[in-house]
């Protein structure tokens, strides 16, 4: 006989918590600076004639996704607690030397990042904090760290949670609209495939030593992630790394859709296919070179 988590009655609050954190995630732009909005308008206007309709409506899908703070906020109002040692080490961050694994692994430690921060883990976040920045160096990014004097705003507010949450979110923001600004979206949805497999992998290994279908909840909704994700890669199939990454995530995908289905009562067996799954993609993404 299997084994059900029972979730019905813990179907509100998604709503809620999403709408306090697109709130306190958008730090107030300083006078006399445009807004990410504004610069993303600019660049709207400026665009080349041939933008395509393709484009257009991959935008629109990467807008609707959530930002690895988002989850990561999300899953602990669901009651994710801090294991020490689960997040990727972040000295192995030198090994990551091309732009496919420096990709995926900044998502990876992005997502570290803000478990750290969300659980006051202050020097941790800080590890975390500095091998995204190395990441950055390697992927062309530096200037967003350097220009905005991240790490040192963040070293200072390290006793001060909102302040940085508002400091991972103008680094995740910034970054965004640097690398949309400089036709690499691939890096884009690369970096967030990264962030949504630590995310899932982090939250799992957490229902998978207590019970909390609170989190289950919140993990069987990320389905629609998933989906949109998948479909923003398809653009880059036609590389042999891209496709391979693709092709797990499908195979993740027909499970989680199966849990979806049934959410109201989980099975817990699926949910530990579902688990071994993400397990062995964030296995594969951290080991690769």
């Amino acid at each position: 006989m299997s084994h059900k988590f029972s979730l019905r009655k813990h179907a509100s609050g998604l709503l809620l918590s999403t709408a306090i954190l697109a709130y306190g995630c958008s730090p107030a732009p300083k006078e006399g600076e445009k807004t990410n909005k504004d610069s993303a308008a600019t660049a709207t206007v400026s665009a080349t004639p041939d933008t395509t309709l393709k484009e257009e409506k991959a935008e629109d899908f990467f807008l609707s996704l959530p930002s690895p703070i988002h989850i990561a906020h999300l899953f602990k109002r669901a009651g994710l607690k801090y294991i020490d040692g689960l997040g990727s080490d972040p000295n192995n961050v030198s090994k990551y030397q091309s732009e496919f694994s420096s990709s995926l692994n900044t998502g990876v430690y992005t997502t570290d990042l803000a478990y750290a921060t969300f659980n006051n883990k202050s020097q941790v976040s800080i590890s975390y904090f500095k091998a995204v920045r190395t990441l950055g160096e390697k992927l062309n990014m530096a200037s967003i760290f350097d220009k905005n004097g991240l790490l040192p705003r963040f070293e200072k507010n390290l006793n001060n949670q909102d302040s940085l949450v508002s400091i991972m979110s103008d680094m995740y923001m910034e970054s965004d609209l640097l690398l949309k600004e400089t036709s690499r979206r691939d890096v884009v949805y690369l970096s967030f495939a990264g962030a949504w497999v630590e995310s899932m992998y982090v939250a799992t290994s957490l229902v998978s030593k207590e019970k909390n279908p609170v989190l289950v909840k919140r993990i069987v909704h990320q389905h629609l992630t998933l989906n949109k994700l998948i479909k923003l890669l398809e653009d880059y199939k036609d590389r042999p790394q891209v496709a391979d990454l693709i092709a797990q995530l499908n195979e993740v995908k027909v499970t989680l859709d199966s849990l979806n289905a049934n959410k109201d009562n989980i099975d817990e067996a699926t949910f530990k296919k579902f688990s071994e799954q993400v397990k062995q993609i964030r296995g594969k993404i951290i080991a690769t070179v």
